[in-house]
């Protein structure tokens, strides 16, 4: 009996031992497993963060480019209102100016109208 319990415990061992290393290639293929989908995910991760920088780069530019575009578009405009002002500015001086003539001619006319008038007498 001693000798058959020596034996099964013996067999038991071997199984045991086979067991654990089944276990411990099972755990091994885990471990690999994840640790390549860690990898994966910092990558991934690391890939999205670039991303958003450069989407944050992006929106910084075009935010100072409107800013500028914005400054130039007001410059424009104070260039544009102040020819806008000269050329008002001429234009009252010759409609000014076209009274004054015509109010001279319409006098002329009057003297004119005067003397024939006077002649005609």
């Amino acid at each position: 009996q001693l000798g058959a319990m020596a034996e099964a415990e013996e067999e038991l061992k071997k199984h045991h031992e086979s067991e654990v290393a089944k276990v411990n290639e099972e755990l091994e293929v885990l471990r690999k497993t994840h640790v390549g989908q860690a990898a994966s995910l910092e990558a991934g991760n690391t890939e999205t963060q670039n991303q958003l920088d450069d989407a944050f780069e992006q929106l910084g530019a075009m935010a100072e480019a409107e800013e500028e575009l914005k400054k130039h578009h007001e410059s424009e405009v104070a260039k544009v209102n102040e020819e806008l002002e000269v050329l008002r500015k001429t234009h009252v001086g010759q409609a000014a100016s076209l009274e004054a003539g015509n109010t001279e001619t319409q006098n002329q006319l009057d003297d004119a109208f005067e003397q024939l008038g006077a002649m005609a007498e």
